[in-house]
């Protein structure tokens, strides 16, 4: 019999109570097995929802200006790329309503980012359009991507924080397009930039974060196409298939690389899970994760004709606030081009209801005011979503007790097999039977064989043995297969902590470091 779902597997139709807890691992069909809702869902069809481009823009593009080219890439920028002024021209006012929040003492030399995707069309036809599934009627510009980027003062963390699109927030008085006073509204948080743009969206998320936005981004999606291309596609992992009539996708299930159309669905596909924004959200966290693996991996950097693709893609796609320069762009690249992925936190703001009604407007989401106002003031204070000390051992969520290891001596020391298999049991994992010998004997590196469909229990496996290389093998079942190199030393210490079940009341937070099929 097969497990029942960890606390934060995507299989997880409805979010659970709030204080349950579960110690089991992942059964088949775990990770990607989202349950398709009908496509009229909430909400009707979706606009093209960009969480995945939109991140993986900046990050790549920040990582190019970091490099060894990076001074060519950081002048190219600045005299070329679009700009637009989201300093509030109220802002002298006096009225508090017009200030930005203040920053912290804590949270000094701290940057916070507001990256938004637009639906802007510039560069598509109306084929182009049709063909992307991403409609020809002009209702204006629009965006269904808001997340905050926060980078640490000391470039030890970076968070990444996404807001639905639905969420209910106040959105304080602005300035339209004619430069005409706006009243302030309740309503959609992705309404503000409906109203009065870069600005607005700015100062509605500063107001109802209580986070001082030093700076702002915004994508389309030609841009996001040509970036894909320019990488030569991003990978992505999947237990079962994927079909979406309202974004275009078809995929099938496994490891494959995805670009063009079938990227773009990816990332914007919605109604094909049961919790909808929140498990399309997910699915974008995970490509984020392929996307900026590949971008950092140095192979960009040596393809002379990629890098300058990518950076003309970046170029059509990208609009930044007048306040970010040739100078800030290099500070940026600079805190990030080191930084360690693992310290790359994905999450989003937790909630307590999706179907919140409110003066006439309905399936409105509602945030859960304590646990996100914990992670707004552990933005505010610079502190990190997870614990980065590096002797302290790593808390999995799922008990290595449950979890079965099969133990394989990749080396030519006979001693070598009985010794880790040894270590894994004091760690607490149970095993699947006596040592055997790999068919290569050879090996330096260690290897992780699992099957997707336990990715959570794969994270458990993966921090006892951090630098092994992960071979997804679907239908493995639930053993994994431990291959030992002559590089191990030993085990990383673990810490099972039984965690409340993740939903969109307790979101999960995930790293850039994440296997791409976990």
């Amino acid at each position: 019999m097969p497990e029942a779902p960890p606390p934060d597997s995507d299989a997880t139709a409805q979010p659970a109570a709030d204080g349950a807890t579960s110690r089991y691992a992942d059964p088949p069909g775990g990770a990607d097995q989202a349950a398709p809702v009908a496509a009229g869902g909430p909400g009707g069809r979706s606009r093209v929802q960009r969480v995945g481009r939109a991140v993986v823009a900046v990050f790549a593009l920040l990582v190019l200006v970091g490099s060894s080219a990076g001074w060519a890439v950081s002048q190219r920028l600045d005299s070329e790329i679009k700009r637009v002024a989201i300093t509030d021209p109220d802002a002298s006012s006096g009225d508090p309503a017009d200030q930005q929040p203040a920053v912290t003492a804590a949270g000094m030399g701290s940057i916070n980012i507001l990256l938004v995707g637009s639906d802007n069309r510039d560069g598509l036809s109306n084929a182009e359009a049709t063909r992307l599934h991403v409609g020809v009627d002009d209702y204006g510009e629009h965006t269904d991507t808001i997340m905050l980027i926060h980078i640490g003062k000391d470039a030890g963390h970076v968070t990444v924080v996404g807001f639905p699109r639905d969420s209910l927030v106040d959105i304080p008085q602005c300035r339209d397009t004619k430069g005409n006073r706006t009243a302030p509204v309740r309503t959609r948080i992705n309404v503000a930039f409906s109203i009065g743009g870069p600005n607005c969206i700015v100062k509605t998320v500063a107001k109802a974060t209580g986070v001082h936005i030093d700076h702002y981004v915004e994508v389309n999606f030609q841009g996001f196409l040509d970036m894909v291309d320019a990488v030569n596609g991003v990978e992505v992992c999947l237990t079962k298939p994927l079909q979406d009539k309202d974004s275009g996708l078809n995929l099938k299930a496994g490891k494959q690389t995805i670009s063009g159309i079938q990227a773009l669905a990816y990332v914007r596909a919605r109604h094909i899970y049961a919790t909808s924004d929140f498990g399309r959200i997910n699915a974008q966290q995970r490509f984020i994760t392929s996307m900026l693996q590949k971008a950092t991996s140095g192979d960009m950097l040596r393809n002379p004709v990629a890098l300058s693709s990518f950076i003309d893609a970046a170029l059509r796609s990208l609009t930044v606030d007048d306040g970010l320069g040739r100078d800030q762009l290099v500070d940026l690249a600079g805190r990030l081009s080191t930084i360690d992925m693992k310290k790359v936190d994905f999450t989003t703001v937790a909630v307590d209801t999706a179907s919140y009604v409110y003066n006439g407007q309905t399936s409105l989401i509602l945030w859960n005011k304590a646990r996100s106002q914990a992670l707004f003031d552990a933005i505010r204070n610079d502190t990190a979503l997870v614990n980065t000390d590096p002797s302290a051992p790593t808390q999995v969520a799922v008990d290595p007790a449950t979890i079965a290891v099969q133990v394989f001596n990749g080396t030519t020391d006979p001693a070598v097999g009985p010794a880790v298999q040894s270590d894994f049991k004091a760690a607490g994992f149970a095993s699947a039977g006596t040592v055997k010998t790999a068919k290569n004997t050879d090996q330096t590196v260690s290897t992780i064989r699992y099957d997707p469909a336990y990715s959570q229990s794969l994270k458990t496996v993966q921090a006892a043995l951090p630098d092994a290389a992960l071979q997804p093998v679907t239908g493995l079942g639930k053993t994994f297969q431990v291959i030992v190199g002559s590089a191990y030393t030993n085990l990383s210490p673990i810490q099972f902590k039984a965690a409340a079940p993740t939903g969109i009341s307790n979101p999960a937070v995930t790293t850039a470091a994440d296997s791409v099929c976990a």
